[in-house]
């Protein structure tokens, strides 16, 4: 019992916590050897929505198409880990941007040596915009950089932009805050003191708030809209903030249009002439209940069977040679067609039958319209020699 109440009292005495604010000193100098999250990107998606986690994964690797794969990881709750497996997959998904999945932006950032991915702050995003409304002559790069500081942070100019001789929008890639509300337009001074305003569009703009202007969430979710007085004030964004596509809708292109910047002019490619028998087709299918398409392939399909259409020349349309069954035949087919539709491959109804042994004015009977053409031909030729 002597030996138990030591013990106890041992214990009692027994404090760690001196031990645990003691330093531990490392007698060498411990450093990671490179960056492990090197071709690694945190990211998270604007929007209060909750999302399908495994359609999003499967969604972004099917849009990013990395030559070496990529894996997705959850970090935390609405923070993934995007690990690529080349610098070239990953600088592209990076240069690229904005990514959006069910209308909800991507905001992406690099890891830095050593640090944390949880910790990775992740409040800027990048947009090509659209600046509207500038005279021809402020169509410069200089004038682009300050205009876009101004609605963010200036990042590149799209000098391609500048091949038409008559440009309706000005481009730029900019840096926004996450944060902060979409800046709209800008009132511009000239030197005579004349004043116009420019308007800004975001291209790949996804959902954000109407009330306040912010990406982070939408109108149903903004606080600020419940404030007194707000909905008196309307909305001060909209749709309207959002840029057309850049992509017109394709159609053919006339072999007299001369593109700018086009080699080989005059020419039509290939991919042109598709697309020429593709708007062919559309052009040709009104007023039918049924598709283009099906209804070319019926016109090809009779070709096939009454023969190869041509023109002669006077340009009228003519069969310039017979590859499929002659009219004779084709009746007799179809006749055995409709016989076997009713009563199945070995069986003829009875009033087919009966139907059969009538003649017709030409003395043939109609089981003769089963014969080939030539059998036919024969028959006719025995019954005129009778006659004579």
């Amino acid at each position: 019992m002597a030996k138990d109440a030591d013990l106890d009292k041992l214990m009692e005495d027994l404090d760690i916590t001196n031990e645990e604010e003691e330093e531990l000193v490392f007698d060498e100098e411990f450093e990671e050897t490179g960056n492990r999250f090197e071709l690694c990107v945190v990211g998270r998606f604007l929007t209060e929505k909750s999302l399908n986690v495994r359609a999003m994964k499967s969604k972004l690797a099917d849009i990013w198409r990395p030559a070496m794969g990529i894996s997705i990881k959850t970090l935390t709750a609405g923070l993934y880990l995007f690990q690529f497996f080349h610098k070239d997959d990953m600088q592209w998904m990076m240069n690229n941007g904005p990514w959006t999945f069910d209308n909800a932006i991507l905001v992406t950032n690099t890891i830095p040596a050593g640090g944390d991915p949880t910790k990775v702050p992740l409040n800027e995003v990048e947009f090509w915009v659209q600046i509207y409304d500038l005279p021809t002559s402020f169509m410069t790069e200089a004038v682009g950089r300050q205009l876009g500081n101004f609605f963010g942070k200036f990042v590149l100019y799209d000098s391609s932009n500048n091949s038409s001789i008559w440009r309706e929008y000005m481009r730029l890639k900019i840096r926004l805050d996450v944060r902060m509300p979409l800046k709209r337009r800008k009132k511009i001074c000239k030197r005579d003191r004349t004043e116009f305003v420019v308007t800004c569009k975001y291209e790949k703009l996804g959902d954000f708030c109407f009330q306040c202007g912010v990406l982070s969430h939408t109108e149903r979710s903004c606080k600020k809209r419940l404030n007194v007085g707000m909905e008196e004030e309307g909305k001060g964004w909209g749709g309207w903030l959002r840029a057309p596509p850049r992509r017109g809708v394709a159609q053919g292109r006339s072999k007299w249009l001369r593109e700018e910047n086009s080699e080989g002019w005059g020419e039509i490619s290939g991919k042109d002439k598709i697309q020429n028998i593709q708007n062919y087709i559309g052009a040709h299918s009104g007023g039918s209940q049924r598709g283009g398409r099906e209804e070319l392939e019926d016109n090809m399909e009779s070709n096939l069977q009454g023969g190869i259409i041509g023109r002669d020349k006077e340009g009228n349309q003519k069969v310039v040679q017979n590859i499929g069954p002659g009219a004779e035949e084709q009746d007799g087919l179809l006749l055995e067609d409709r016989k076997r539709q009713r009563t199945g491959p070995n069986e003829v109804m009875d009033m087919d039958k009966e139907y059969n042994n009538k003649t017709t004015d030409s003395g043939l009977s109609s089981l003769d319209c089963t014969e080939s053409s030539s059998s036919v031909l024969a028959k006719l030729a025995r019954q005129a020699s009778q006659r004579q």
